[in-house]
């Protein structure tokens, strides 16, 4: 199961690594099971990986969109009750007027394309090359494809230690997360020398490599990035969504 440590920030297996997180060494609690939902089965990628399916291709939306469910569901009664007090005076003195939605919550939302040069996690980020493996489906289910795009960036001069970022691809009504480079070793070995891993993007050491994600197969899937900032407790709050609409190119073999 796939956890960020709470310590350093860093997203890694909690199987694979035992409970230690493999950049700063500290230990995390086992994270309660979670339900894979009805209408996205978990998908399996081979009997080796131990049920990998389960956390990398669960359906799921990125975290703006989950922060923003939740507090929109959380702060709702209070609207209405907000809305109602707003009209009653309104009506009493003429004066006040009802109060309006607060939508300052919700990230900005920025439109990309291949080859555009993109700011995430402090860096400028270029993804190019957007590239839909159709040779590649072995281990993956029935209608899935393997994706990748190809990702270069700059040292970093001046690292933020508290900037990230999250990857996911939006395919088939449905965002799943990228792959890491220890879930392609147990897949396909020959594609995790060049693969970019999700906390390689958020470091300071220059990229060239690719990046890897798995979903049902969607030739107008999007790209999603998330620039986001740690807090204290290093939990994750997105800034900015960007999307990259990607024109993918068919290959049979990477």
């Amino acid at each position: 199961m796939l956890i960020r440590c709470e310590s350093c920030g860093k997203m890694f297996d909690y199987d694979k690594q035992d409970g230690q997180c493999p950049a700063c060494g500290a230990f995390a609690a086992r994270p309660a099971a979670q339900a894979t939902p009805e209408a996205a089965p978990a998908p399996d990628f081979g009997p080796e990986t131990g049920g990998l399916g389960g956390v990398r291709g669960t359906l799921r939306r990125p975290s703006a969109v989950r922060t923003a469910a939740r507090r929109g569901s959380s702060l709702l009664w209070l609207r209405v009750a907000l809305a109602g007090l707003g009209l009653v005076f309104f009506a009493l003195s003429g004066l006040m007027q009802p109060p309006q939605a607060d939508n300052t919550h919700l990230p900005d939302t920025i439109a990309a394309q291949a080859g555009q040069a993109v700011t995430a996690a402090g860096r400028e980020m270029t993804f190019a090359q957007p590239q839909r493996l159709t040779g590649r489906t072995a281990g993956l289910p029935e209608g899935w494809q393997l994706y990748r795009v190809r990702v270069s960036a700059p040292e970093l001069d001046d690292w933020n230690s508290r900037a990230g970022v999250a990857v996911s691809l939006y395919a088939g009504g449905g965002y799943w997360q990228m792959l890491e480079d220890y879930e392609l070793e147990r897949l396909w070995p020959e594609l995790a020398e060049e693969s970019v891993a999700s906390y390689d993007l958020s470091g300071w050491d220059a990229l060239d490599g690719w990046l890897y994600l798995a979903g049902p197969a969607d030739e107008a899937a999007v790209l999603c990035l998330e620039d986001q900032v740690l807090d204290e407790e290093y939990d994750p709050h997105t800034q900015t969504v960007i999307t990259l609409d990607l024109d993918w190119e068919e290959a049979s073999e990477a």
